[in-house]
């Protein structure tokens, strides 16, 4: 990706950032805060993202990038993340980490890798709660579950189809629509082989920090909940999660976002520097 157009989309990103931070600053009611409970919320914010930097820097271990450095990009593309609506500042880390590495298609699969780890231990919250409490599932959870369905089916079923379709196109054609499809095939298979390397020896950690992550993230909605004067409850976590895939004005969601975006800008501001101080000795070491 061109260095230049990287620079002027990160800094219109994160002008776009601060100017959502603004506007649900000024549109929350939150009027004051425990300082007991914003401690809590603090320690449960921070343990979540240390969740969430160890499980995606491992999906990108191999590309060895210095850890500094992917803590800096990790600030960044969360602090963007938690603020722009359904989950779209994900486009921006695929975009952050494919120009870091200078391997888009890296950069991509090791975000959807790392939103699929997400998924999978968020159905088997949400679904068992809606099918208890309501007899029925919502949209949000409706998706997700087909979504995961046919990843999972599409990823099973890939390696047998993928013989199969070699091996009848050049047995039986070899017209040009057939050289087509199997270059289609051999691209699709590349994509399968790199998610295969990207999670091989590591999906059980990546399973486990998954749980650890949505553990601690019903914990700190809570904490939220409390701070705002109401009882406690999953119910308040799954119409977080609703609210925060959709355009629905959310109390809690929007004291999360308030809370952690102030709280993420202070990480960003601590961890720009650190590399800049560290910059600094290696230049003078040099």
């Amino acid at each position: 990706m061109n260095k230049l157009f990287f620079r002027v989309l990160n800094f219109i990103v994160m002008l776009v950032s601060v100017m959502i931070f603004a506007n649900i600053c000024m549109t929350n009611q939150l009027e004051q805060v425990n300082f007991k409970y914003l401690m809590l919320f603090i320690l449960l914010f921070l343990a979540i993202h240390t969740f969430r930097f160890v499980r995606i820097y491992l999906i990108v271990l191999e590309e060895k990038i210095p850890l500094l450095n992917f803590l800096k990009l990790y600030v960044k593309t969360t602090f963007v993340s938690l603020l722009f609506p359904f989950k779209s500042g994900e486009l921006y880390k695929m975009i952050a980490i494919g120009e870091e590495i200078s391997n888009m298609t890296m950069g991509i699969l090791s975000v959807f890798i790392d939103r699929i780890f997400d998924m999978y231990i968020l159905i088997g919250i949400m679904v068992p709660y809606e099918l208890i409490k309501f007899k029925d599932l919502s949209t949000l959870s409706t998706v997700l579950l087909v979504l995961m369905i046919a990843i999972t089916l599409l990823f099973l079923s890939f390696p047998s189809f993928y013989r199969y379709t070699n091996k009848f196109f050049m047995l039986n054609s070899s017209s040009k629509k057939s050289i087509v499809v199997l270059e289609l095939c051999e691209k699709m298979n590349y994509y399968y082989s790199t998610i295969k390397k990207l999670i091989h020896g590591r999906w059980g950690m990546l399973s486990t920090l998954s749980i650890f992550i949505w553990i601690a993230e019903l914990l700190e909605i809570n904490v939220v909940a409390i701070m705002l004067d109401k009882n406690v409850g999953i119910g308040y976590f799954i119409d977080y999660l609703n609210s925060a895939f959709s355009m629905q004005s959310n109390e809690i969601l929007n004291t999360y976002i308030v809370l952690g975006a102030a709280f993420m800008i202070a990480i960003v501001l601590l961890v720009y520097a650190l590399v800049n101080i560290g910059s600094r000795r290696v230049q003078r070491n040099a």
